[in-house]
């Protein structure tokens, strides 16, 4: 639930307009919330999302957003930033769950792991936001192909709109 659930990691994969990976950034965060025992250990010396706001936001300003399930990503990312008295302004995405759909991809369930193993989408972790991350720019790019194969790239690119709390992009430094 977003007003509770709080972000432990994040995991950001930035590609080229070629496909190609420019930038990749990944770190555990440390939520200001009760953690089971295990996690509290792992997290113990993780930076907070205020440490790290800034690198996420020079990341997520500019380009086209695309997640598995975007919506619930950029809700975390918003609500954590609300935390911070900020918010994301409207932002375009791409939903590679929505255009697994949009596509109709015959899969057995919709969770990444299962759509990029249909379609040959190699995954070297399982669900970790980095992982996570680098899987879903595979599998878009795996997708992509699929919709010029059939002749519905443009109507596959609309991106969708992420309503977002703020007006402008907020700013913190960077670490």
């Amino acid at each position: 639930m977003v007003a509770t659930d709080r972000v432990y990691e994040i995991g950001i994969v930035t590609l080229s307009a070629s496909g190609s990976v420019i930038d990749r950034y990944e770190t555990l965060v440390q939520p200001d919330s009760d953690l089971s025992p295990r996690l509290r250990r792992a997290l113990e010396r993780a930076p907070s999302f205020a440490d790290i706001a800034g690198d996420v936001i020079e990341r997520l300003g500019s380009g086209l957003k695309v997640g598995h399930n975007a919506l619930f990503d950029l809700s975390m990312i918003n609500a954590e930033l609300v935390r911070l008295g900020a918010g994301l302004p409207p932002t375009e995405f791409i939903d590679t769950l929505s255009l697994t759909s949009q596509l109709r991809i015959d899969t057995p369930s919709a969770r990444l792991g299962v759509v990029c193993q249909v379609l040959g989408v190699e995954m070297h972790a399982w669900h970790t936001a980095a992982a996570d991350a680098d899987a879903t720019a595979r599998l878009l790019v795996r997708l992509l192909g699929i919709a010029r194969e059939r002749g519905l790239l443009s109507r596959s690119l609309t991106p969708s709109i992420f309503e977002g709390s703020a007006t402008s992009w907020p700013t913190f430094p960077l670490t």
